[in-house]
């Protein structure tokens, strides 16, 4: 299913009286662990995750490193052979501040390119607290959330439970199996991202989002066109520690597949090295 479609059907049924989705995410929660998840202070899971750029893929393995209330980091290793050092990217935040640098043995920490701090950090504190969203069944501490029950929906053949999930800046929805009450989808939209047509027959490809313009860009482009579906698919669950999450992530843009995780590597409460949020680094 279209997440076009996904989404206009969530809207049509979003005219009934709003409900208290507290039922919904409470069985959500006690599938993915329960009591469990209330131990959880530091965690890690890690594999593989799958960029794909038109026709081009690459592969990179990464892990996502988070040490409860307000610290997390993606560490991604591109690279290691004997032409390409290896390079470790660190994308995340510390408190408020972000957490940005790239790391390789054979060149010296680069000083990170910040241009505003609290847009950055705000991006990150986004990225990840859907996540947690969806592996905790509730809303981080750094990242506020409200929700709304809309009733009962169907994705891709199978029954799920819908909830509009609601930020300062951006409203989305949660799909839940209705069967398992395991997180299913997670759907928001985003405005475009604009850039200038770098040649005249354009560029080889078209990334999902990226709308390509004649000359200069101007701040209001993006806001003059249709705004781009995202969706973040969940599967795989498998239960360890007690602890049931996804090992599969997809996500999609324009209905396009642009990234694909695979977590084969789950720890809970591990010993992490606080230089990895290291955020004057």
């Amino acid at each position: 299913m279209k997440l076009s479609l996904l989404l206009a059907g969530i809207i049509s049924i979003a005219l009934a009286p709003a409900q208290n989705a507290d039922g919904v995410l409470a069985a959500m929660r006690a599938a993915l662990g329960g009591d469990a998840l209330n131990d959880v202070k530091t965690f890690t899971i890690g594999g593989t995750v799958e960029r794909r750029f038109g026709e081009r893929t690459m592969t990179f393995t990464a892990d996502l490193t988070c040490q409860l209330p307000d610290k997390c980091v993606r560490r991604t290793r591109q690279g290691g052979g004997m032409a390409i050092p290896a390079t470790t990217i660190y994308e995340g935040f510390s408190g408020d501040d972000p957490v940005l640098r790239r790391d390789s043995p054979r060149r010296p920490p680069a000083a990170p390119n910040v241009p505003d701090p609290a847009i950055t950090t705000s991006r990150f504190k986004g990225e990840f607290g859907r996540l947690q969203l969806v592996l905790f069944g509730a809303a981080p501490v750094t990242y506020p959330l409200q929700f709304v029950s809309i009733g009962p929906n169907r994705f891709e053949g199978r029954a799920v439970d819908a909830i509009e999930v609601k930020h300062e800046e951006f409203t989305a929805k949660l799909l839940v199996d209705a069967a398992t009450h395991l997180p299913a989808v997670f759907a928001w939209t985003t405005p475009p991202v604009v850039l200038s047509k770098p040649l005249p027959d354009g560029p080889p490809y078209a990334l999902p989002g990226v709308v390509y313009v004649p000359g200069p860009v101007t701040p209001d482009m993006a806001a003059s066109l249709p705004l781009v579906e995202n969706q973040l698919e969940f599967s795989a669950f498998k239960t360890s520690d007690g602890i049931t999450w996804p090992r599969r992530i997809l996500k999609r843009v324009q209905g396009h597949i642009t990234e694909a995780w695979r977590l084969e590597t789950v720890k809970i409460n591990p010993r992490v090295d606080p230089r990895w949020f290291d955020a004057s680094r």
